[in-house]
């Protein structure tokens, strides 16, 4: 197989979060999902280790940074600190409304309407993708 590269494990990724996608779509009992999310953990945990051994990030970055992003994206649930708001937001719209416009603000000015469409999207994704932002 050769030495493990972020590169090297990519289709690995893919082919466990279709596994997830088949598992949900095809409505299998609560231990299957459980065993194909515990695989793209898997992978998550091995991208992370050899990052760690290059010395440039760890698990618990990732865990870290996936924390901020929740409380920072999730205004409605999360107080700055991270701890829980009193009071939610009466409508489905007004969460989605906070949610975009935490999305909008993090996001770099985009320079066309498709920029950040990742160009590795199956082809019938990144067509909704374009589609949506037509």
């Amino acid at each position: 197989m050769g030495a493990l590269t972020h590169a090297s494990l990519v289709e690995y990724l893919l082919e466990e979060a279709f596994e997830v996608a088949e598992t949900i779509e095809t409505g299998a009992d609560d231990a299957e999902l459980r065993g194909e999310l515990g695989d793209v953990l898997l992978q998550v945990v091995l991208h992370a280790r050899l990052a760690e051994e290059r010395g440039t990030f760890t698990f618990d970055d990732v865990a870290r940074g996936l924390s901020a992003k929740m409380v920072r994206r999730n205004p409605h649930v999360f107080r700055p600190d991270g701890t829980l708001q009193e009071s939610f937001p009466a409508t489905v719209d007004e969460i989605v409304r906070k949610w975009d416009a935490v999305k909008t603000a993090e996001r770099p000015e985009r320079t066309g309407p498709f920029e950040g469409i990742p160009d590795a999207l199956p082809a019938l994704a990144k067509a909704q993708k374009f589609l949506d932002r037509a």
